[in-house]
């Protein structure tokens, strides 16, 4: 055996022993801070010494220490160090996800909830290889952390690249969805460049699915915001709702070329380009490119 992992278990070991400890009387009155001394420093040993499993452990149980000496915020900086772990070294993804969630917990009982909605997403991208539905679910609880704690500001990368995530897997109308809550999250902080960006690749999405009447409700809608239809992106979105409309296949290939739709997020741009004119469409004038009603309105 390494003497250095030698040395790491024999630091746990005492760790442990701290935790075991009895008052005179002979009740239990674990000495905390010994222990959260002797797992961090057997943590770091055991890194060191690449035994990542028992690194793993050591951070797990130096976070409980920290949850009982009521320090979350360092109980949740363990837990991190742990999923991190997992993730890089030992590729334990499950085990990864739900070390994540758990930061995530504790940094939203600490009052951090940015940092909170952070660890979702780590917990996303670690199950978006083996568990697509999982990870989408993550993401989204990533999102609403932003959004049920007025963070939005901090989240608008975090709506992206779950769009992202959504569009390269074809969940088109999930994307939608989704798009539709950035949109309000730039309105509502006052973004206007965001606004018009994302009201544009909503409506690029909505034509994925091939709902060409949804995509005319959502302009219709986003144009009663002052400034989304003179907007370069407004435009554009104006051009492909006429392209469909009138099954021009000519017009939509030199809409696709406009650089409003280039300076798109990568996944968006990128399916934008498949984008095709099929014969018959159901693409309806009166909502096209109208002003929307009340009952229309998203915004």
């Amino acid at each position: 055996m390494d003497s250095k992992v030698r040395e790491g278990i024999e630091l746990m070991a005492a760790g442990e022993k701290a935790i075991s400890k009895k008052s005179f009387f002979g009740g239990k009155k674990p000495d905390y801070d010994d222990a959260v001394h002797s797992f961090e420093q057997a943590a770091i040993i055991f890194k060191n010494a690449r035994a990542y499993d028992q690194a793993v452990e050591a951070h797990i149980k130096a976070a409980d220490c920290h949850k009982n000496l009521d320090s979350l915020f360092l109980a949740a900086k363990q837990l991190e160090s742990a999923a991190n772990i997992s993730v890089q070294q030992t590729r334990r993804l499950d085990d990864a996800a739900d070390l994540y969630r758990r930061t995530s917990d504790y940094f939203l009982a600490h009052g951090s909830p940015d940092r909170a909605a952070e660890m979702l997403e780590k917990a996303a991208k670690a199950m978006e290889p083996v568990n697509l539905d999982a990870s989408i679910q993550l993401y989204d609880d990533a999102c609403s952390t932003y959004e049920a704690e007025e963070k939005l500001r901090f989240g608008l990368d975090t709506f992206k690249r779950y769009i992202a995530v959504l569009i390269r897997n074809k969940r088109y109308p999930k994307a939608v969805e989704v798009s539709l809550r950035l949109v309000d999250a730039n309105l509502k902080i006052e973004n206007r460049t965001g606004f018009n960006k994302q009201g544009l690749a909503t409506i690029i999405i909505a034509l994925l699915v091939g709902d060409e009447v949804a995509a005319g409700k959502h302009f219709a809608s986003f144009s009663c915001v002052n400034g989304f239809a003179d907007s370069e992106d407004g435009r554009t979105a104006a051009e492909l709702l006429r392209a469909f409309d009138s099954r021009d296949s000519g017009l939509l290939e030199e809409t696709l070329t406009r650089s409003s739709i280039q300076f798109l997020d990568n996944e968006v741009a990128r399916a934008a380009l498949t984008l095709k004119i099929t014969s018959g469409g159901m693409f309806n004038n009166a909502v096209g490119l109208g002003v929307a009603n009340d009952d229309d309105a998203l915004l």
